[in-house]
């Protein structure tokens, strides 16, 4: 189980460093865009014209590049968030594994779900020792009970 949490953890961290470098990528253009629009508006200037709309257009009939990209950071800001959300939860999902092997010992165990929530699980002689009591208990009222049903009325 530690294991799956310092692989979980690896993975998300990765992912976050990924969605960093493509963070800086894109700002760099957008800083780069922003500086030639910084540019044109000082070319205008000098021109006595007053600034007008700059579009970006890579393409006809393409909305503002500058829009997109910066729209397009905005969402990778998003997914950073949403991992690094993640990202806690199994760290605190993994100090919680240790104290409670630290605590318990190797019987417990952290199962998760697949709606991505967890449950503990605990394995160990007295729960086996339950277990037992409980099943044949069952068996012993199942008996009681065909007895009982057996047996005539009057």
């Amino acid at each position: 189980m530690v294991k799956d949490f310092k692989e979980e953890e690896e993975r998300l961290r990765f992912l976050i460093t990924k969605v960093d470098s493509e963070i800086l990528r894109f700002n760099e253009m957008k800083d780069k865009l922003d500086s030639r629009l910084a540019s044109l508006d000082r070319e205008l200037k000098s021109e006595g014209m007053q600034p007008v709309p700059v579009i970006f257009q890579p393409t006809a009939g393409h909305k503002d590049l500058l829009e997109e990209i910066t729209d397009h950071i905005l969402e990778l800001n998003k997914i950073k968030n949403l991992v690094a959300q993640k990202l806690k939860l199994v760290i605190r999902e993994e100090e919680l594994f240790d104290k409670l092997q630290k605590k318990h010992g190797s019987s417990v165990d952290l199962k998760h779900l697949s709606n991505g929530e967890f449950e503990i699980a605990v394995n160990d002689a007295e729960t086996q020792q339950f277990f037992s009591q409980v099943q044949a208990s069952k068996k012993n009222m199942a008996g009681l009970r065909k007895t009982i049903q057996d047996s005539p009325t009057e």
